[in-house]
């Protein structure tokens, strides 16, 4: 009966967050569902919880008067302490800092908030609780703001982080102090000193050396992305943070090997200390103290310190002689780690990790209820060596069973995956990676100090960690390993896991319980992947920041797609293109245009290659010697891919009810070639195209330009005198000043024009004089770095123009009109519902 009550008092106090959280947007709304609720006279004790949680999380969140968003976008002097552990990459350092105060002239004043400092320095030689004075300029997060795309900065702010910045040297960063606790500063500097014997023993490029300090030490910054498809693709990315399953291990052997030492002591010692606490009890002490060491030494990162909360409590909950109500301590540490942080609700490894213990815990007893197996604390010491082997592979199986069932419904909300290869590739890399590669990283680091120089063993550990990784990469080449689908919904996704839940309360038979579950995940992966062209000509101007991205669905299924941003850290091709197509449920891409090679029209292209079938391939034909350039060759080659080289020659062709056409670059351009044209001057050779579509009784035309500047939008006009107007203009070369000149929009005479650009980007674009000329034309203008993406639906009774920021709900601000604000609200919802 009390872990009944515990367990409803922990789902309150998170209900009582969530529906706090969507206070903030649809207050009217969540008032009368409250109100309904309470008609049906709930528990006072779990209302009067979730109440508390709900008062809680509006306080929390709420902007503070001294708070870092009141000093966004300009220069600003603060003092901050390093508030966790830096995390450190090949060629730069991650500091978590507090914010202190703001110098201003010879005084000072508090600030309150935490932010994200970036120094672009591979040893900044900051640790733990240093107070640093700097000179930096605040900024908000930015994201791909398209239908499908995970919201990075939306979920950062949701965890109380709404600024960032970033400093190209150290040198502007001053040490004032340092915090008094001496034990987490030398775990700091220790845990430096490992990862720079790392470096220096074995190759720091190689994928080994990242997988052996990602997770001994918890540094993932040196995984680079290649790493990590792999591990995406084999449904084992989890591996590579460490958290609950690394923290298990340790905990778990050190809790067998304490327990078999005491076992084994003399009986009177044994009977002695039982009058106190029995083996299994003292070893859960004993355990306690290396999981802790090993958060630690991990970087003491959010998610690691909420599975130490965790196993802490069980390790508790065995101390008090309660371990075998695994559900209860998990409800405890839940409404621990909630009460701490009432922003964690929202934390994806939060999520994961209680859904996936839970899972596990309900699969496993649901599979010995319905065999009729006791639940017993120790095995039984008569069982022979071949059914304890059954017993452990068949807890394996169950565990890996519940923890998919769990993460697959997240995981396609989320990041629209879905690995059936991670059931098989969990089964063998996680026992492999717990039982053999972390425990010898674990004795390796420990005892590195009393060496020389170096890491100990390194030759081992880099063949060892070169097999694991080469494992990873022969489950992620199986056949649709890697499969991506559209997100569910929020309410299927609710729905089905109340339903699991329910079913599991019933203690229904184990079949009745995989065949509801069989028919959710057909109900998610069909529903992701049926794809219905739209009724009408649908254009999208994706946001992929400083860059190009066109997206045209015609009528009839055909697709066809211009530029792919750009492949840079943020590779725009996989964060915001991707994501949108998966969204779009497009698997094809009929045809595809590279308008020019450069960085931020070619660089996101090799992903889109290799992760999509593609019909045609369109260049203007300039090569180049930069990486991107060979990166997206070596996407052409891996995937069979040919281009076809346009220019203004090249003859039209029809798709749907469209005849597209080639207007640049001119004829002769692929000739220049590496050597004697690699510069990045290559705008006015960018690929022009010129779509003309018959909608009903009228003409839908669009007009996509690439870089180009003044002296090509001359040539274009003399080539093609009268014959350039369009109802949609993509604008030419992100609004730069010399371009758009005031010829070329009397020509074109668009009545819509959209800016693909990137927020606050280094070459201010868009000029305010080229806006100045489209305004003087009455020209409607959208911009990306404003609006997000921007959906054009062409009908026959007209077109409709909808910007991606036109469908997410914004937070109320208290100090406007509340049933306005949410009525707007319901509006960017169901926009949201027609165009997502």
């Amino acid at each position: 009966m009390r872990g009944y009550v515990l367990t409803a008092i922990a789902s309150a106090f998170i209900g009582g967050i969530a529906v706090s959280e969507a206070f903030s947007y649809f207050p009217f709304l969540t008032t009368g569902l409250l109100y309904g609720l309470l008609l049906i006279q709930p528990s006072w004790r779990t209302f009067t919880v979730g109440a508390i949680s709900f008062f809680i999380y509006q306080v929390v969140t709420s902007p503070s008067p001294i708070g870092l968003t009141h000093h966004l976008n300009r220069p600003v002097h603060l003092t901050a302490y390093v508030e966790r552990f830096p995390t450190h990459g090949p060629n730069r350092v991650v500091f978590h800092m507090r914010a202190h105060s703001i110098v201003e002239g010879e005084g000072s004043r508090p600030v309150s908030g935490s932010f994200r400092l970036t120094v672009y320095e591979p040893d900044a030689p900051w640790h733990y609780g240093d107070l640093l004075s700097m000179k930096v300029t605040l900024r908000s997060p930015r994201q791909f703001e398209n239908p499908g795309n995970f919201l990075f900065a939306n979920y950062r702010e949701r965890q109380g982080h709404t600024v960032t910045a970033s400093l190209s040297r150290s040198h502007n960063i001053k040490k004032l102090g340092e915090e008094r606790n001496p034990i987490l500063p030398a775990i700091s500097n220790w845990r430096d000193e490992i990862r720079q014997r790392i470096i220096v023993s074995m190759d720091k490029n190689a994928p080994s050396t990242a997988l052996l300090m990602a997770m001994v030490i918890g540094e993932t910054d040196f995984l680079d992305e290649s790493v990590r498809e792999r591990f995406s693709a084999s449904g084992i990315t989890h591996i590579l943070s460490i958290s609950g399953s690394h923290l298990a291990l340790v905990a778990f052997l050190t809790f067998e090997c304490v327990r078999q030492l005491l076992l084994r002591l003399p009986m009177g010692w044994l009977l002695r200390g039982s009058l106190f606490k029995t083996a299994s009890q003292w070893a859960a002490v004993v355990a306690a103290i290396p999981v802790t060491f090993y958060t630690l030494l991990a970087g003491a990162q959010t998610a690691t310190l909420r599975s130490l909360i965790m196993i802490l409590t069980y390790l508790f909950s065995i101390w008090i002689g309660r371990n075998t109500q695994v559900k209860v301590s998990l409800a405890l540490a839940a409404l621990l780690i909630v009460s701490m942080n009432p922003r964690a609700v929202f934390d994806l490894s939060f999520q994961f990790s209680f859904l996936s213990v839970l899972f596990i815990v309900l699969t496993i007893e649901q599979w010995k209820r319905l065999q009729a197996t006791p639940v017993t604390d120790l095995p039984d010491q008569t069982t022979r060596p071949v059914a304890s082997l059954k017993r452990f592979f068949g807890a394996m199986l169950l565990a890996t069973l519940g923890a998919g069932i769990a993460t697959a419904p997240l995981s396609l909300y989320y990041f629209h995956q879905f690995s059936w290869v991670g059931f098989l590739a969990n089964m063998v890399m996680v026992p492999l990676a717990s039982w053999v590669l972390i425990p010898f990283g674990l004795l390796c680091a420990v005892f590195s100090p009393l060496t020389a120089t170096g890491f100990p063993l390194a030759p081992y550990h880099e063949r060892m960690w070169a097999f694991y990784d080469q494992m990873a990469d022969t489950f992620a080449k199986w056949p649709g390993a890697d499969l991506h689908f559209a997100s569910p919904s929020l309410f299927m996704i609710l729905t089905f896991y109340g339903v699991v839940c329910f079913l599991l309360y019933k203690q229904v038979s184990w079949r009745c319980w995989l065949a509801t579950i069989t028919v959710f995940l057909l109900v998610f992966l069909g529903g992701g992947s049926l794809r219905i062209p739209p009724d009408t000509l649908r254009v999208t101007f994706i946001d992929v920041g400083q860059g190009d991205a066109t997206l045209v669905e015609f009528p009839d299924g055909k697709t066809l797609l211009v530029d792919g941003g750009s492949g840079s850290y943020l590779n725009a091709g996989k964060m915001a293109i991707a994501p949108y197509l998966w969204q779009r449920r497009i698997r094809t891409l009929d045809y595809v245009v590279v308008s020019h090679p450069q960085q931020d029209h070619m660089g996101g292209m090799p992903y889109l290659l290799t992760h999509f079938e593609v019909g045609r391939l369109f260049t203007n034909g300039v090569a180049r010697s930069r990486r991107f350039y060979r990166d997206f060759q070596e996407a052409m080659q891996q995937t069979g891919q040919s281009e076809e080289i346009v220019h203004a020659q090249t003859p039209s062709f029809m798709a749907d009810r469209c005849r597209i056409a080639f207007l640049n670059p001119r004829v002769g351009v692929a000739t220049y070639g590496v050597s004697a044209k690699d510069t990045d001057n290559f705008n006015d050779d960018s690929v022009v195209l010129h779509m003309v579509c018959q909608n009903g009784g009228t003409v839908f035309s669009l007009l996509l330009t690439g870089d180009i500047g003044t002296a090509a939008e001359r040539e274009l006009i003399e080539r093609n005198p009268g014959q350039l107007r369009s109802t949609l203009l993509k604008v030419p070369h992100h609004g730069s000043r010399h371009s758009s000149s005031d010829h070329f929009l009397r020509e074109v005479s668009p009545q819509i024009a959209v800016i693909l650009v990137g927020h606050r980007n280094p070459y201010h674009h868009p000029h305010p004089d080229t806006l100045h000329r489209y305004r003087a034309r009455s020209i409607q203008v959208f911009r990306t770095d404003r609006d997000g993406a921007v959906i054009v639906r062409v009908r026959p009774d007209g077109t409709t123009i909808t910007p991606y920021h036109q469908t997410i709900p914004k937070k109320i601000s208290w100090d406007q009109p509340v049933a306005r604000q949410e009525w707007e609200n319901w509006k960017r919802g169901f926009n949201a519902l027609i165009h997502g």
